[in-house]
């Protein structure tokens, strides 16, 4: 599915464009390294989009030079609102440095700033349920004194990536009303 959000999340973004302009936008933008996206992805997957109703495809008129008829993509509105709630439940719920959130705030432009800091306040309240989560687990193991070195260094590792999430979540829902003052 991230393949998928990336793609519309361009569409989005730029509007009609050819499948060649899509794959110039994932590499300008380095997403084919930390979104996975590649040419045969990107292809396959406007396809993928159209044949769903979620974009729709015209003959690109103005193609000229070698090579077949090109296609130009555009979303449809059903698939700008299926964007918009992945957009809403990825900035929201997905794990920690994961495609899905970064493809989010790459995306985030979709959503106004009120309504994307509303999100990144939900996202923190995910976050504090999370260290809680795993503080419920590893509270048994230190009370009873044995809780092994590999063990505590897992949970020093989760909960400090947690941490750092929850203080960007914070920082980020600031950025996206103040925009940015550092």
């Amino acid at each position: 599915m991230d393949t998928e959000f990336a793609i519309l999340g361009l569409l989005d973004e730029v509007g009609p464009a050819s499948g060649y302009r899509v794959l110039t936008l994932v590499a300008e933008r380095g997403m084919n390294e930390w979104a996975g996206l590649s040419a045969s992805s990107v292809y396959n997957n406007l396809r993928k989009l159209c044949r769903s109703g979620l974009a729709a495809s015209v003959p690109d008129l103005e193609k000229n030079g070698r090579g077949p008829a090109g296609s130009l993509y555009s979303l449809s509105a059903e698939g700008r609102s299926v964007l918009r709630r992945h957009l809403g439940d990825a900035l929201v719920h997905a794990k920690e440095q994961s495609p899905a959130f970064k493809l989010a705030l790459a995306f985030s432009g979709a959503l106004s700033a009120k309504r994307l800091a509303a999100l990144l306040d939900q996202r923190q309240a995910v976050l504090r349920d999370r260290c809680a989560q795993v503080e419920k687990v590893r509270r048994p193991l230190q009370d009873s004194g044995k809780e092994p070195r590999s063990a505590t260094l897992l949970f020093e590792y989760v909960l400090q990536g947690l941490a750092h999430e929850l203080r960007m979540a914070e920082h980020l829902a600031q950025i996206s009303i103040n925009g940015d003052k550092s």
